[in-house]
Formats: structure tokens, sequence, C-alpha cells
């Protein structure tokens, strides 16, 4: 596999109220759904299949999460990097690729303490823009990357990744959380744009239920 690494950084937007004291999250938005856009116009970038990106990571396997990229910037000038959490496991979503993180205490304090706002993931890429895996990522406040939930988010914060929509819906359609969230993740959400996430989303529905949805009416 080749392609070009580069440090890709988190959102400006999607932050909702936010629960102080609650803790690093369990879980962190490193990939939104559809095409990639930064900040500082490098790109765009599109990811084929978040599933194929999530099974690179092998079960015992594990990525680095630092501060400010000092992995590929304090490291090469002898500095150091501690990481300040592992992610552990990756899984496709409907809204992107998430990671499962196992904190380090002093990565834990910094994230409850709200010192940083992002995580910025280091993707590795082809020279057409197509992502071909997540190399690591860091804690940054220079948000760039355009689409990604921020740490400052509420459903975040509190280690939980569903919102209170989520769980209204989760309610109305008497679905487990489990299979909730496997109806809102898919294999291909390719030729769906942001209105079409948020109905399957609000909904419970998979793409395929979606699909056979809007084609009836």
């Amino acid at each position: 596999m080749t392609g070009t690494p580069i440090a890709v950084l988190p959102p400006a937007g999607a932050i909702w109220p936010a629960v102080r004291g609650a803790g690093a999250p369990q879980w962190i938005h490193l990939l939104p759904a559809g095409t990639i856009r930064t900040a500082d116009k490098h790109g765009p970038y599109v990811v084929e299949s978040m599933h194929a990106i999530a099974s690179k990571l092998a079960p015992g396997d594990k990525l680095p999460i630092d501060e400010c990229h000092s992995t590929d910037l304090a490291v090469p000038n002898g500095g150091s990097a501690p990481a300040r959490g592992w992610i552990i496991a990756l899984e496709a979503r409907a809204d992107g690729l998430w990671g499962k993180v196992d904190w380090t205490p002093s990565g834990r304090e910094l994230v409850a303490d709200r010192a940083y706002r992002g995580i910025s993931p280091v993707i590795l890429h082809d020279k057409s823009g197509n992502v071909l895996a997540i190399l690591r990522a860091s804690l940054t406040n220079t948000p760039n990357l355009q689409g990604l939930v921020t740490l400052h988010s509420a459903g975040v914060e509190n280690g939980d990744d569903l919102d209170a929509g989520d769980r209204e819906v989760i309610t109305k359609l008497g679905l487990t959380e489990d299979e909730y969230r496997r109806q809102k993740s898919g294999p291909d959400l390719e030729g769906l744009d942001e209105a079409d996430l948020h109905v399957m989303r609000m909904f419970g529905l998979s793409k395929a239920d979606y699909l056979n949805g809007r084609i009836k009416e």
C-alpha cells in the first residue's frame, strides 16, 4: 500500500451544549461521511469504504493519540511524543468513522478539563485523495477538518455516541442501542447527501430501507 500521510485537523462546527466535568469520551469521531473537506483547502478526500478502513486495525493493535501532532512535528527534531490515549477499535457508522479510546491518566485529565476541543487524525491517502488508512490522531485546538463531532459535544463528553434524538428514535422503534447503531451504519453510503443521512439517522433506517422507501415515494 502506497500513499502520502497527512495531518487532517478537526472541524469548526457541529458543537452542541456541553456537559462540564463529564470526563473523557469512550468513542471519538475520526472521519466524517461523504466528501472530506478542510478549512486550509487541502484535499478534498474521499473514503471508498469506512468498513475497509475500520478493518485495517487488527484486534490487539492500537493507534496512538498525542498532543498537537508531536509525533510528526516534535519527534523529528528530537522532542518527545507521549501518548495521551490509544485507539483500540475502529467502527464505521452512518456519520463516518469512530474510534474507541483507551485514555492514559494524563490524557483523560486533559480531555475532562476541556484543554482540547478537537481530535485531528493523521491519514494515509493516495494521489487521487482516496483515504487508505488512519495512522494516528492528535488532541488539538486548531480545527481544520469539516464535519467532525468535537470533544466538547454533549454526547461525546458523556462517552456516549447517541444523542437525545437518537434515543427518541430508539424508544419509538423499540430497538436496542446496538440494533440502532447497526441500522444507522451501512457498508456503502455513496450517493447519499447530508439530507439523506439526516433522515436515516432520525428514523433509524439502513441505506437499503431508506432507498426502498424513497423509490416508493
